[in-house]
């Protein structure tokens, strides 16, 4: 005795084909939402959001400058030119009063330089600070806390 086998459908098909493109917009959606109530669906917005968050973060936290940025490059430009105006005054002819002069032109310079660090500078520009990786960290942080 050979059994023969019915055919088996899927469970979501049927025997009448849809040919209303409402109604297969309406199918669409039914699936999509289907599919978003599952762990999976879940999983993949809370990654498409932590990635749109995170390069939301980039462009807002990197469009304004850093005025400390700023200030430490004048700092710099502004010692250099000093100390080329006392070598340029002074000739080098007398070395201890060359000496004398760029060490205050330093000194200030140093002090200058301290002062920015204690108001928040550390070398680096919103775009190092504001990379991808810590985009998304900062992100997931947000996550947890809430």
């Amino acid at each position: 005795m050979i059994r023969q086998r019915s055919s088996v459908r899927s469970r979501g098909s049927s025997s009448t084909t849809i040919s209303d493109p409402r109604e297969k917009v309406k199918d669409c959606c039914r699936k999509f939402v289907a599919f978003m109530c599952t762990q999976v669906g879940v999983g993949g917005l809370i990654v498409a959001y932590a990635l749109v968050g995170a390069a939301s973060f980039m462009s807002i936290e990197t469009q304004e400058p850093n005025p400390l940025i700023e200030h430490v490059v004048t700092l710099r430009r502004n010692c250099a030119a000093e100390l080329w105006d006392v070598t340029e005054q002074l000739n080098l002819f007398n070395s201890s009063i060359w000496h004398y002069e760029a060490d205050l032109v330093l000194k200030r310079y140093q002090d200058d330089f301290a002062e920015a660090i204690r108001r928040g500078y550390d070398g680096r520009s919103p775009e190092e600070v504001w990379n991808f990786p810590a985009a998304l960290m900062f992100c997931l942080a947000v996550f947890t806390m809430i």
